[in-house]
């Protein structure tokens, strides 16, 4: 009976060794993943860093030429309103002035002038009537050639179908 005592304390001597050696290793394993770990997580944070210090310069960059291409902007609106305000008033005084000379007019002049109008105003839509016959003959021609592509294709179609019925 001792030597079957002595034997299991031995065992579990034995095993208690055997698993500190293996969790021994297995902590150096560990240890050594870790600072690998580490040293990537340093790196990580190292790019991570320059690269954030390129976008803050870029973006401060980018500021700059915002607030610089605004105030370059602002002042371009400002001579553009400028122009189109002298452009309204010019606009204004024409029409004052085409006002007073139709008032100075007889009626017979006024109803030339009515009639000149008219006549102008059918132009115009004489010159828009054409630009949209010109867009239907286009179109119209378009369907014309996909039509008879439709058609070429029906026809090939058939002369399929009768091939396989003699072939039957």
């Amino acid at each position: 009976m001792d030597w079957v005592v002595i034997a299991s304390c031995f065992v579990t001597v034995l095993t208690i060794v055997i698993d500190l050696i293996k969790s021994a290793k297995s902590n150096k394993n560990l240890s050594k993943e870790h600072e690998r770990l580490e040293e990537e997580h340093k790196d990580i944070n190292n790019s991570i860093a320059k690269n954030a210090d390129v976008i803050h310069s870029r973006a401060d960059t980018l500021t700059n030429n915002l607030h610089s291409n605004a105030s370059a902007l602002s002042q371009k609106a400002d001579t553009i309103l400028q122009k189109a305000n002298d452009i309204d008033k010019m606009l204004y005084a024409e029409y004052q002035r085409n006002d007073l000379q139709h008032k100075e007019l007889s009626d017979k002049q006024k109803n030339i002038k009515e009639y000149v109008t008219a006549i102008s105003d059918l132009m115009k839509e004489l010159q828009k009537t054409n630009y949209e016959n010109k867009l239907l003959v286009s179109e119209n021609q378009k369907l014309l050639h996909e039509n008879e592509q439709l058609k070429h294709q029906i026809s090939m179609h058939n002369q399929f179908d009768n091939g396989m019925h003699f072939n039957l």
